[in-house]
């Protein structure tokens, strides 16, 4: 048995994360955001009815074609950004890991349970309180320890540096390291990570905003990422955990359901809305169309939970036996 955990925004959630709509309500309070930008943030939410990500997606297109004043709100835009997952990292190391103290319940015992991890998330969350040398102690010892594939240290210059960030160690791609080391657990961050740098520039590896798939394939780490991820998938006897996830990367979903259509991917959804996170018309008015992408996968859907994580590794055994018995299929 494969089995793979995928997560989004919602894993760290239980922990205090921002979702999407907290991050755009985040940034307009940021002093690097101008009243140019913080008011184009408005017009995207109530004209438009789009997040945050896609307000820059459209600047980073004008920013592109060469459109005046662009570029100062795209560079205010991402100076947020970084500034709200400084601070969000900042929470997230103070944050209660575990919400109990029964080995066999905690959170650390199920992650150890999975051969690949990827995530969309680009805190700092999983390197602080679970990757540590305690992988290799988990009982059974399937692991020696854990790695982040493709990266090596970055000592960054004092104008990238933040103070304010405690045990923050700065990494770049290693284009020659593109392996996963024998006996450790790998972790895959799909969009990169706030730690992270594209060299010694000082600019960070962050996807966000629109074209992610076209970002990821002119980066090669990223796009190895993206291969080992779609590779891991393919494999014949995977199993998919996603955790607060809500579908909807396109890339991430091709790879998902590429998979689904050879046959024999089975997936688990941990979600607020269940199975219901695959169902992209709900709560609108009109003749429900056809969703490809609820269509492709119930198939494939062997549960869901709808319960906190924080509850299912805390008290509620019941919860926490219906995520086990999945990764045992």
């Amino acid at each position: 048995m494969t089995n793979i955990l995928l997560t989004g925004a919602g894993f760290t959630r239980n922990w205090g994360g921002w979702l999407a709509n907290e991050a755009f309500e985040y940034v307009l309070g940021r002093p690097e955001v101008s009243d140019q930008l913080r008011a184009r943030l408005w017009a995207g939410k109530t004209a438009k009815h789009q997040g945050f990500e896609e307000t820059l997606a459209d600047i980073q297109q004008e920013q592109a074609r060469g459109t005046a004043g662009a570029a100062d709100m795209l560079s205010g835009f991402m100076a947020a950004l970084v500034a709200m997952f400084n601070e969000m990292n900042q929470g997230l190391y103070a944050a209660q890991f575990e919400p109990q103290q029964s080995v066999a319940l905690q959170l650390a015992t199920f992650l150890a349970k999975f051969d690949f991890i990827f995530t969309l998330n680009q805190d700092l969350f999983l390197e602080w309180h679970y990757f540590n040398d305690n992988i290799g102690l988990q009982t059974p010892r399937k692991f020696s320890g854990w790695t982040l594939p493709g990266t090596k240290r970055l000592h960054p210059p004092s104008q990238v540096f933040d103070p304010r960030q405690r045990n923050v160690e700065m990494l770049m791609p290693d284009l020659d390291n593109l392996t996963v080391a024998p006996g450790c657990q790998p972790y895959f961050k799909l969009h990169g990570s706030s730690n992270w740098m594209t060299g010694t520039s000082g600019d960070r590896l962050l996807v966000l905003g629109g074209g992610k798939s076209i970002a990821i394939n002119r980066d090669p780490l990223l796009s190895w990422y993206q291969s080992q991820f779609a590779s891991a998938l393919s494999r014949p006897d995977a199993k998919l955990m996603v955790i607060g996830y809500s579908f909807a990367d396109q890339h991430i979903n091709a790879a998902i359901t590429a998979a689904a259509d050879q046959g024999g991917l089975k997936i688990f959804i941990v979600d607020p809305e269940g199975a219901d996170v695959l169902d992209k018309w709900k709560g609108r008015a009109g003749i429900r169309p056809p969703q490809p992408l609820e269509e492709k996968l119930s198939a494939h859907l062997w549960g869901a939970s709808r319960r906190s994580l924080r509850s299912t590794f805390g008290d509620d055994g019941v919860e926490h036996g219906k995520l086990t018995r999945f990764l045992s299929l």
